[in-house]
């Protein structure tokens, strides 16, 4: 039984890399979470993130959230290993998230080249020796460059138990959740 977390009703065989539009949560009238799901692998495929890149990616994406988007409100890991959730606050789409990825890019190879990684201190950090910025920035940067394969922006998101393909009109929908 899945219940109603949404992650647990997409058919996980069929998810590919790539930038996701999981959910829009109602806050109340004027208030939205939007909810995206960063898929870095292909489920159940064998070939999952590493707990040290899962750890150094949460750290600098976080940071870099936190420096250049007022929405954000989480970013972290998937108990799977093969992705991350980003929560902002307000309404925002596929395209909004990937604007930012150029300059988050850049911020990585500054962190690289000094050799940084956000908040790596045993003050800051529960498992501050599991972290490494170059093993973080090659799987964040093969992920950021197959986002020409990607071809679409997908909207998995869920109303009244099936996809509302009517928000978001600037994103190509995908039949991809809710479908087993």
């Amino acid at each position: 039984m899945q219940g109603n977390v949404i992650s647990f009703n997409i058919d996980h065989r069929k998810l590919k890399p790539g930038v996701y539009l999981h959910e829009v949560k109602k806050i109340d009238k004027n208030h939205f979470v939007t909810t995206f799901d960063l898929r870095f692998k292909c489920p159940n495929h064998g070939d999952y993130l590493t707990p040290t890149e899962v750890h150094t990616i949460e750290h600098v994406v976080a940071t870099f959230f936190s420096e250049h988007c007022i929405d954000k409100l989480y970013f972290g890991p998937m108990g799977c290993f093969t992705g991350f959730y980003l929560l902002l606050a307000n309404k925002h789409t596929v395209k909004d998230v990937i604007s930012y990825f150029p300059k988050l890019d850049q911020y990585w190879r500054l962190l690289v080249r000094k050799n940084i990684v956000p908040a790596k201190t045993p003050l800051r950090c529960g498992n501050y020796k599991l972290l490494d910025i170059k093993a973080g920035y090659k799987a964040w940067h093969a992920f950021y460059i197959s986002r020409k394969k990607w071809g679409k922006s997908y909207t998995l998101i869920k109303k009244n138990g099936s996809l509302d393909e009517s928000k978001y009109q600037d994103q190509i929908n995908y039949q991809i959740a809710l479908k087993h």
